[in-house]
């Protein structure tokens, strides 16, 4: 994997606020682009991506783009677009909140896999489908504990699905707890809270 694009030590505000943020072996993660807002909400309100958000109700797409270009509180939140770095085809997506500079946490997620985009992809038989959203997954970590300069990376995702399950123990974030969280309509979800400190990154990527 490429090393990330800037340097922590460089930078003011720490990151960029548009553009490319970092690379991976073969996909790039960016800021969306106004020609990929209208994509990223469709693929927000299929049914099977939003089941999984615990804000689970559709979004409305010209609010949406409006959020996506100027509403995020860059760069204490993301949410970027994650691409195939031959032709720049959006995969999905995947980000951050509540970044916090003085306690060095971050809690991840934001994450949207684009199926039938990860299909139409061009793969050796002996790749999986889904090593594109690995390959970004790694990205954003490296990213998070070297340019970001994180101490403690979170998340969480809610029980049941199990692609967020391998994808987050294959990157090393460990289970911390479990809890109950509400739904905007007051149904109770059960989620599997997470967390990647840094001196456990640098054993994993030793």
């Amino acid at each position: 994997m490429e090393r990330p694009l800037v340097s922590p030590t460089s930078l003011t505000p720490p990151i960029p606020l548009a553009g490319l943020l970092c690379r991976g072996a073969v996909v790039e993660l960016g800021w969306p682009e106004p020609d990929e807002f209208d994509r990223i909400t469709a693929l927000r309100n299929r049914p099977a991506v939003r089941r999984w958000f615990l804000d689970d109700r559709p979004i409305d797409r010209e609010a949406n783009r409006t959020w996506l270009a100027s509403g995020m509180n860059r760069p204490w939140d993301a949410l970027l677009a994650i691409r195939w770095r031959v032709d720049g085809s959006l995969l999905g997506t995947i980000g951050w909140s509540d970044w916090d500079l003085k306690k060095a946490t971050a809690s991840f997620g934001r994450i949207m896999v684009d199926s039938g985009a990860l299909r139409a992809l061009e793969l050796p038989r002996t790749q999986p489908r889904i090593r594109p959203m690995l390959d970004a997954l790694h990205a954003i970590r490296a990213y998070a504990f070297e340019v970001m300069r994180l101490e403690r990376a979170t998340s969480f995702y809610v029980a049941g699905n199990s692609l967020s399950a391998k994808i987050q123990r294959v990157i090393g974030l460990r289970e911390i707890g479990r809890s109950l969280r509400a739904r905007p309509d007051g149904r109770s979800v059960a989620v599997i809270e997470t967390e990647l400190t840094r001196s456990e990154y640098l054993a994993f990527t030793r």
